[in-house]
């Protein structure tokens, strides 16, 4: 029997993200970085159990992520070490166009493996 423990993240994600809509944007912060955490370990988990080619592809995606989460940390706590930083564009922006490629190549990979050579089937 195939693991299922992504429907255990997606359904308490979602109870948890309509729970704190309503406490306002401390509560929605506290809850995004668990979450998008619980989401790259999901991801990663699949990118290990997945044969050679998809698992390249998982990677990428993984990496996309991750760097998002570490722009967001990254953003937090730039302000403090280097004040003097303009706030665009900030050494996040990077990371989060790092991560956009990622997600880009990802994308385009999961298109290659499934289509094969012909990807004009995609468009």
């Amino acid at each position: 029997m195939r693991s299922r423990s992504w429907i255990f993240l997606l359904v308490f994600g979602t109870v948890a993200t309509a729970a704190v809509a309503f406490a306002g944007p401390n509560a929605q912060a506290a809850l995004a970085l668990p979450l998008g955490v619980g989401a790259v370990a999901t991801v990663l988990v699949i990118a290990h159990r997945s044969p050679a080619p998809i698992r390249r592809t998982w990677q990428l995606f993984t990496l996309g992520g991750a760097g998002y989460l570490l722009a967001a940390v990254v953003r937090l706590v730039t302000p403090s070490i280097a004040p003097d930083l303009p706030t665009f564009p900030s050494p996040a922006d990077f990371v989060v166009a790092a991560s956009y490629i990622c997600l880009i190549l990802g994308t385009y990979r999961m298109g290659h493996i499934r289509y094969g050579r012909d990807l004009s089937l995609i468009h």
